[in-house]
């Protein structure tokens, strides 16, 4: 059979074609419609699926290019990516996974799991342009040529699939970064006689299926693919997704049977009881999110193959590894939480608070004794707070209303004369791990605020550029919650290196134009700390200092806000070199992409 793209309506769009079976050559061929697109849309590339069962396909039915797979019927259309620009799916020999390329805030090579949407980067993603990728006969290893965006110099690489460790198969002239992520987990081949139907339906009654939020066609004769969350390959469960979705119960035993799973998202409803150990067979799940319910017990040490988890926001610690202690951060924090925030979000700030104030520990900073109060609530429930308590200052408190995502932080004095910070979420936001672990680095990042700014400095006002407080902040959150979150979700450097790669702005332009200060900004730091240690940071705080109590607070608070060049000094004295000499330092920098730079992660 053919699959092929073009538009034979004549209306201006594509759409993706299969013929009947070719027995003979022959002009006269059936052709079935597969996907029916309207105005602009081009679904385009379409690829078969290795057992001919699915296409996978590029379109821009959202707006900018991304990857889909539909079945050979045309039915279950899925996107599977999520990005700037998706281009050219290869499947792998599994018929799981598919190779593509992106576009857009980085360029990068990388295989997404058709069921679960789960990506892993497979090319170097500092600097670099693909061009083009072809995988081996055998779908062992994939060749493909890139770029560096600065130096236009070009070389052919090649990616061995299962261990994703890169190496140059020409000689360029100059060294490429070797990217080593992290591998596809290896499936493991279990026995074709488990009853996956079986299973499904003794999770459906054991957790009180009849009251779930959405229940559709669990427990019909129906295929397993069309029941409400879960996908099925061959006869075998391969996504279990029910967060939020009214569970209450134990997982039942039986769930350890389902050995071909890579996908479970049980987060966020009301089981209770230990985590069956039978889950220990489940030796193939890459995504567990179990946060938000009353799991007690252990997690199997099996399942520390699943790269991306929400464990940590939990209380279930691995079998073979110490109890999970509870954490209990500094006294001094006084902790507002909202009727409406889940355990799960309480714990991921609570945690933030711990990591800080265990680094700083750890590190020789002071900390402090004074109190410290948090708020989190919804963004309604907060705007409400803010406006009973400063009726003069309506405005600033509408501003929470748009605090529609977890994690929305603000270091202010809102509800006092002193620094307080608050987080704004709600009931109607989706489970997602994401979120916790930006909660947990949020928390880490106004604490971190306040102790510079407002401790060594002595006033709580940014007096340096946006690139330099929010940077500054923000690389010490990334340092001090990576070693604890999951290898999938401690990858905030990439994502730092491919917004700053992508913006044309500078540190040197004005702060109205400076759109990346969250990404070139703990670049900036970092570049920094590389040179002189991350002791110059709170030297240049105590720089300014000196300057308010030389000048009076006021003074300096009125020269700072006129002059926008008035940390220039404490800049210098600090670090060692002027401004400008920094920033050309950073542009290099730039222009090379990023490279790895290993600074000191102390403070003394």
């Amino acid at each position: 059979r053919l699959v092929f793209s073009a538009d034979r309506d004549g209306d201006g769009s594509t759409d993706i074609y299969v013929t009947e079976e070719l027995e003979e050559v022959t002009l006269d061929l059936e052709i079935t419609k597969i996907t029916h697109s309207e105005g602009d849309a081009r679904p385009r590339e379409p690829r078969w699926s290795p057992d001919g069962t699915k296409i996978a396909f590029t379109s821009n039915i959202d707006g900018t290019p991304d990857i889909y797979v539909v079945n050979a019927d045309g039915s279950q259309l899925t996107q599977v990516t999520h990005t700037e620009g998706a281009w050219d799916p290869q499947w792998l020999p599994d018929g799981t996974w598919i190779v593509f390329a992106t576009v857009g805030s980085g360029d990068n090579l990388s295989v997404v799991n058709s069921y679960s949407s789960f990506v892993v980067v497979i090319s170097p993603d500092e600097g670099f342009e693909i061009l083009a990728h072809h995988l081996s006969p055998d779908g062992t290893r994939i060749a493909f040529t890139a770029r560096k965006i600065y130096s236009y110099e070009e070389g052919i690489f090649v990616a061995d699939i299962e261990s994703l460790r890169i190496g140059s198969a020409g000689s360029p002239s100059t060294p490429v970064p070797v990217h080593t992520p992290t591998p596809i987990p290896t499936r493991v081949s279990s026995s074709p006689t488990s009853d996956d139907r079986a299973v499904l339906v003794t999770l459906y009654e054991a957790t009180n299926g009849e009251e779930w939020v959405d229940n559709d066609n669990w427990g019909s004769d129906l295929p397993l693919d069309e029941w409400y969350g879960v996908n099925a390959e061959d006869g075998r469960v391969i996504v279990v997704s029910l967060p939020e979705n009214g569970l209450r119960g134990e997982i039942p035993e039986e769930v350890g049977e389902l050995t071909e799973l890579l996908y479970l998202d049980l987060a966020a409803n009301s089981l209770a009881g230990n985590l069956p150990e039978s889950m220990s067979n489940l030796r193939n799940v890459e995504v567990l999110y179990l946060a938000d319910n009353d799991l007690t017990g252990c997690v199997p040490a099996s399942l520390r193959v699943a790269q991306a988890n929400d464990l940590v926001f939990t209380s279930l610690g691995y079998c073979d590894g110490p109890p999970k202690q509870v954490p209990s951060p500094p006294s001094f924090i006084e902790w507002h939480i909202g009727d409406a925030v889940k355990q799960s979000e309480v714990r991921a700030a609570r945690l933030g608070v711990q990591w800080l104030h265990d680094y700083a520990r750890d590190n020789g900073w002071t900390v402090t004794g004074e109190s410290f109060p948090i708020y989190i609530d919804t963004a309604d429930r907060l705007a409400h707070t803010c406006i009973q308590r400063n009726p003069l200052d309506r405005s600033w408190c509408e501003e929470l209303r748009s605090g529609d995502k977890r994690g929305l932080a603000f270091n202010v004095p809102l509800f006092s004369d002193e620094s307080v910070f608050v987080v704004a979420t709600g009931p109607d936001q989706p489970h997602h791990v994401d979120s916790l672990h930006l909660m947990a680095e949020v928390i880490i990042h106004e604490n971190i605020h306040t102790s510079f700014q407002q401790q060594v400095q002595g006033f709580n006002a940014a007096v340096a550029p946006t690139w330099f407080s929010e940077g500054m902040a923000t690389y010490f959150a990334g340092v001090i919650a990576g070693p604890h979150l999951p290898p999938l979700l401690s990858s905030d450097r990439g994502n730092w290196v491919q917004k700053a790669l992508d913006e044309d702005d500078n540190l040197s332009g004005p702060e109205t134009e400076n759109g990346c200060s969250y990404e070139c900004g703990p670049l900036a730091i970092e570049l920094l700390a590389s040179r002189v240690g991350l002791r110059a940071i709170p030297d240049f705080y105590h720089a300014l200092r000196r300057t308010w109590l030389e000048l009076g607070k006021t003074v300096a608070e009125t020269l700072f806000s006129r002059d926008p060049e008035a940390w220039h000094e404490p800049f210098e004295e600090a670090f060692g070199m002027t401004v400008p000499e920094f920033y050309q330092l950073y542009e290099q920098h730039k222009a090379a992409g990023f490279p790895t730079l290993n600074p000191p992660q102390t403070v003394p």
